[in-house]
């Protein structure tokens, strides 16, 4: 018996509650079998529940045989372009195995370690979030949830909400795990290969908003889903009408939409309502993100004073409790140092600024071409 399944043993004495793998696929034959084993590294599973929504190459296959030591049932569901209701498929699947806890993954990503020591077990709470690193970009979203407290809501990029209303205010969700991360940089899923994915969701989207006008998460979602393809300036049009349909504080869910809606119409938006949106998102969460923003965004206005007051509340800042409310993790790293960097060089504040480069090039995310011009401002203006 190797290290892994040692560690993973130990996992299991450690607690009673049992996991369960939910996935939904379609041919996923290149990428399954790397994401299944990273999963089994990390996590020691007890059953499995699998929708495969028509492939139609090596994917069934691959996957009872990377699992064949393992309980489990795939199951084939005609495609129904809705993937909250597949992937509610795979968690009434995975609720039927008695399993306390379902982990959802999609079959493109995996499962690593930071090398961070952290107790996960035994289980506790309602859901556990992880980040997801893609490209550089990281965000936060659960993936090990409590069977029989959550479903899935949204045809595209749908996202785990608690079962009835009385259940909202009971529903805990646990500090993001540190221990973990998935890595979802790569670009052999079924839907990447096949191209066009942002392009068909946008379609999928729009066809849900035209049957439900009322729908203000799909409105979301199509505003998020137009900047991704590039479109800014439609897709910040998108998300103010949004932003002016949705209540502000009816629900701990539109809280954050609101937040993620404002920060990006303060990072990306129109330049004279920059600034207020940053604000009203500052307002909802003082990230250092949206520290860091405003801190660029009175830069660019040459409003000094403004500079220096976000600088220091950037300096000031922290990590959010709810991990939920990070849109770019790099903030955490060397996009705050540099943003500093910047703040205060161009403020003419060299003593500052040296310290901030010092500070993003000791950060392990620091671009190569940003990390030599770090080195070279450093040389050419030595501290005093």
């Amino acid at each position: 018996m190797n290290q892994a399944r040692i560690r993973l043993a130990m996992m299991r004495a450690q607690t009673n509650q049992r996991i369960c793998l939910c996935m939904i696929v379609r041919d996923e034959a290149p990428a399954i079998a790397r994401c299944i084993r990273s999963v089994r590294q990390h996590l020691p599973l007890s059953a499995w529940a699998i929708v495969d929504t028509g492939s139609v190459d090596d994917t069934p296959a691959i996957i009872r045989q990377e699992l064949a030591d393992l309980p489990g049932e795939l199951v084939v569901s005609p495609w129904t372009d809705d993937y909250a209701f597949h992937r509610n498929e795979s968690l009434a699947l995975g609720e039927k195995t008695g399993c306390s806890w379902l982990f959802t993954i999609d079959a493109d990503e995996l499962l690593k370690t930071t090398g961070t020591q952290q107790q996960l077990f035994p289980l506790e709470g309602h859901a556990y979030p992880f980040v997801i690193s893609n490209d550089g970009h990281s965000f936060t979203r659960p993936l090990l949830l409590r069977a029989g407290f959550w479903r899935f809501k949204g045809v595209r990029h749908e996202k785990p909400f608690p079962q009835g209303k009385d259940l909202e205010k009971l529903i805990r969700v646990n500090s993001v795990v540190s221990s973990l991360f998935v890595d979802a940089s790569a670009k052999d899923g079924g839907r990447t290969r096949k191209g066009g994915k942002h392009e068909c969701d946008l379609a999928a989207l729009r066809r849900t908003l035209e049957n439900n006008p009322d729908d203000m998460d799909t409105l979301y979602n199509i505003g998020r889903t137009l900047i991704w393809l590039g479109n800014k300036d439609e897709g910040c049009e998108v998300l103010g009408k949004y932003l002016e349909k949705t209540p502000s504080n009816v629900h701990p869910y539109w809280h954050l939409q609101n937040f993620i809606a404002r920060y990006f119409l303060g990072w990306i938006g129109q330049e004279n309502n920059r600034v207020d949106h940053l604000l009203r998102a500052w307002a909802l969460c003082q990230s250092p993100e949206v520290a860091g923003q405003l801190a660029l965004a009175c830069l660019s206005r040459k409003d000094w004073n403004g500079v220096q007051t976000w600088v220091e509340r950037l300096e000031l800042s922290k990590e959010p409790k709810d991990p939920c409310y990070v849109v770019d993790r790099r903030w955490f790293g060397f996009l705050k140092w540099d943003t500093l960097f910047c703040c205060q060089w161009v403020t003419r504040h060299q003593r500052e600024a040296q310290a901030a480069a010092r500070m993003a090039l000791g950060c392990p995310d620091l671009p190569p071409e940003r990390c030599l011009y770090l080195m070279r401002f450093l040389v050419d203006h030595p501290a005093a």
